[in-house]
């Protein structure tokens, strides 16, 4: 969904302006957060001073710049494709999950990724054999004209 809310957002607006939308439609709910935790004392945003607070809130900026890139990037692709990228991340937290930190996957688990990547394929598949349909009709009305 979230591919899909920067994808129609981008179209309208550039990168830049997206993401600002985006952040000032979240910011207050993320200052209600804080409030609320230091309400209750369980804040500790400020607990090592400001310029430990200065550096925690000026990670925004690293933040910012991926999801820059992002926003530009769904306004240029094709939303099949973006969805597709979307496995990345979680695709690569597995095989580090697994492959590096061994952790354990119970059967029902490895049941779930194997469809979901079942389902990728069987999507991939389609949508290659779409696009050389799409090249051979394109490659005979060439010709045939």
């Amino acid at each position: 969904m979230y591919g899909l809310m920067k994808s129609f957002a981008g179209r309208r607006t550039g990168a830049v302006t997206s993401l600002a939308i985006e952040t000032l439609l979240l910011a207050p709910f993320a200052l209600l957060a804080l409030l609320w935790l230091h309400a209750h004392g369980d804040s500790h945003f400020l607990a090592d001073g400001w310029r430990s607070a200065l550096l925690l809130a000026s990670t925004g900026i690293v933040t910012a710049t991926p999801l820059t890139f992002f926003a530009a990037a769904a306004r240029r692709l094709p939303l099949s494709l973006l969805g597709m990228l979307q496995y990345l991340a979680p695709s690569l937290q597995f095989a580090i999950a697994v492959g590096v930190n061994h952790e354990a996957m119970s059967p029902s688990r490895w049941t779930g990724f194997i469809l979901i990547w079942a389902a990728l394929a069987v999507l991939s598949t389609d949508a290659l054999r779409h696009q050389q349909r799409q090249r051979r009709l394109a490659t005979a009305n060439t010709g045939a004209a």
